[in-house]
């Protein structure tokens, strides 16, 4: 397991567990806890989050067309013929789809979301009253 960094302030998004927050003023909000009690904690407190990044909901690719033609052979599987062998016809449907889909086009207008970006820190006291 990566060992977490202890940093001194945080500014952007981040998740405890599976949990997300935008700023740390939401964490607090979450965790109930007012100005005295931040003041309150132990000196060494401390908990892990992970940082997040934005990235598109998925990465459409070959793969992603690939995927979208085995589905269609699946939901239209008895549109095809029984003596397709040699796989002619999913193959001229799955070229169809390929041709016909703009992959970098569809990427730029997907939603964009936050995703924990593996990079583990520490929050201490510390960032919770410089967020106060």
């Amino acid at each position: 397991m990566q060992e977490a960094k202890t940093i001194s302030y945080l500014s952007g998004p981040f998740f405890i567990d599976d949990k997300f927050y935008m700023e740390m003023c939401d964490y607090l909000d979450d965790m109930d806890l007012d100005d005295d009690e931040i003041k309150n904690l132990p000196e060494d407190w401390n908990e892990e989050i992970e940082l997040a990044a934005e990235e598109p909901i998925f990465n459409p690719n070959k793969d992603f067309i690939d995927r979208i033609a085995e589905k269609c052979i699946d939901w239209y599987d008895d549109r095809f013929p029984e003596d397709d062998y040699d796989g002619r016809v999913h193959l001229k449907m799955k070229n169809a789809i390929e041709s016909s889909i703009d992959l970098n086009k569809l990427k730029s207008e997907l939603p964009v979301l936050y995703y924990p970006n593996k990079t583990k820190i520490m929050i201490t006291k510390q960032d919770l009253l410089d967020s106060i």
